[in-house]
C-alpha cells in the first residue's frame, strides 16, 4: 500500500497514481525520522504526507466540520464499541449541522472511509446500501458514493 496526499485528505492507494500531487518522507516503524521545520506533514499509517496543493481557505461550516470531523476521527479510533463512536459528541454535532454537510461527509468518505453511515441516513432519512454489501465498509461506502453522485452531492 502506499498513502498518497491531495490538500490535506489522505487515503491509501495502490499503486501510486500518475499525477500524484504530494510527498512522502522516511518512517521507520511508525516513526518520523525527519519533518522540515514549519511542514504540513501529517502521519498516516507508516508514511508521513504532505501536500504540494494550494492551500484552500475553507466556509465557516466547512471549517467546523473538519475541526469536528477530525477530533471525532482522533477520539474514537481506538474505540472498539462503534455505539460509542457513533454517540461521541463530535459526532452529534456534526449531524446537527444538517444537509448541509451531506457533500463534506462524502468527500471525507471517498477519500478516508469511517463509520458515517448512521449520519448519513439520518440526514437523508435513505439508505442506498445494497443487502449483500451490508458490513462491507468499502462496498458500503461505495453505494453512498453513487448515492452522492447521483444526486448531485459530489463529482
Amino acid at each position: 500500500m502506499t498513502a498518497l496526499a491531495t490538500s490535506d485528505i489522505f487515503f491509501e492507494t495502490d499503486p501510486l497514481p500518475t499525477g500524484t500531487r504530494g510527498r512522502i518522507h522516511g518512517v521507520i516503524n511508525d516513526t518520523v525520522v525527519q519533518l522540515p521545520a514549519g511542514s504540513n506533514a501529517r502521519v498516516h499509517g507508516r508514511f508521513v504526507l504532505t501536500s504540494h496543493a494550494p492551500a484552500v481557505q475553507a466556509t465557516g461550516a466547512q471549517a467546523r466540520f473538519i475541526q469536528l470531523a477530525d477530533r471525532w476521527e482522533t477520539e474514537t479510533q481506538y474505540m472498539s464499541s462503534l455505539q460509542s463512536k457513533l454517540r461521541h459528541d463530535d459526532y452529534l454535532k456534526i449531524i446537527a449541522m444538517g444537509p448541509s454537510v451531506l457533500p463534506m461527509i462524502l468527500q471525507r468518505m471517498g477519500t478516508k472511509p469511517n463509520y458515517w453511515f448512521l449520519a448519513l441516513r439520518s440526514l437523508t432519512d435513505c439508505d442506498p446500501v445494497r443487502e449483500d454489501h451490508r458490513g462491507d465498509m468499502w462496498a458500503m461506502t461505495q453505494d453512498w458514493l453513487g448515492w452522492g453522485k447521483l444526486h448531485g452531492y459530489t463529482r
